[in-house]
């Protein structure tokens, strides 16, 4: 199903293969394609969790003060999603993932966090054709994105109580 090609692709697949293979060349193509965009050393590179020039912009535009709690209340608003989001995608319950996407897709987008935005995006689409196959998909590496957010945030915290804003 297309649906799915695309919650698998959305979900950071290297390449998709279609079984039965008549031939084991497309096999070999897939390999290849994604080895070759490996780095030296192997590992696929991650791109950054946040756009640091819309991340900054926003923790400037709240002033040195006001930072710290914005940064605080957002990693209590992304943790509360998550844990929303895990509950939602373990039952399945379309509704509350889908809510907890749409606030995703805003906190996500106001950081500057284009990614995580995209896979919201993705996993609000799922979830609202009742997909429950790519939402689990998607939900996945939604988490992931969220946790690397969350870890992101938090350092950022770490150097406003340092005293280097």
């Amino acid at each position: 199903l297309r649906a799915n090609r695309e919650a698998i692709v959305a979900a950071g697949a290297d390449a998709i293969v279609s079984k039965p293979m008549a031939a084991i060349e497309p096999l070999a193509e897939a390999i290849t394609r994604a080895l070759e965009r490996r780095d030296g050393e192997g590992h696929r590179p991650c791109p950054p969790v946040v756009d640091a020039a819309v991340f900054e912009a926003l923790l400037g535009l709240a002033g040195p003060e006001a930072a710290q709690e914005l940064l605080s209340r957002m990693i209590a608003d992304l943790s509360r999603v998550e844990r929303g989001l895990v509950a939602g995608l373990s039952a399945p319950t379309f509704a509350a993932v889908q809510t907890e996407s749409h606030v995703l897709l805003s906190v996500a987008g106001a950081v500057g966090a284009g990614r995580l935005q995209e896979l919201a995006r993705e996993l609000c689409a799922a979830a609202r054709r009742e997909d429950s196959v790519a939402m689990q998909l998607i939900g996945r590496s939604v988490l992931t994105q969220i946790d690397r957010l969350i870890a992101y945030a938090g350092r950022r915290q770490r150097q406003f109580e340092r005293g280097g804003a």
